[in-house]
C-alpha cells in the first residue's frame, strides 16, 4: 500500500516500516509475487 497506493519511494517505505532498505525490496518482490498468484487464481476462476 505505502508503495504503490501512496506512492512512496522504497527507502521511504523502509522508514516507515522501521526495516532495512534490502528487507523493504525483499518484502515488495514477495507481495508481487504473492499478488500475482491470487490474481491468476481469480481469473482462472472465471473461465
Amino acid at each position: 500500500m505505502l508503495r504503490y497506493v501512496d506512492d512512496l519511494s522504497v527507502s521511504a517505505v523502509a522508514v516507515e516500516l522501521g526495516r532495512t532498505l534490502h528487507a523493504t525490496e525483499t518484502l515488495l518482490v514477495r507481495a508481487r509475487i504473492a499478488f500475482r498468484r491470487a490474481y491468476e487464481t481469480v481469473e482462472s476462476d472465471d473461465v
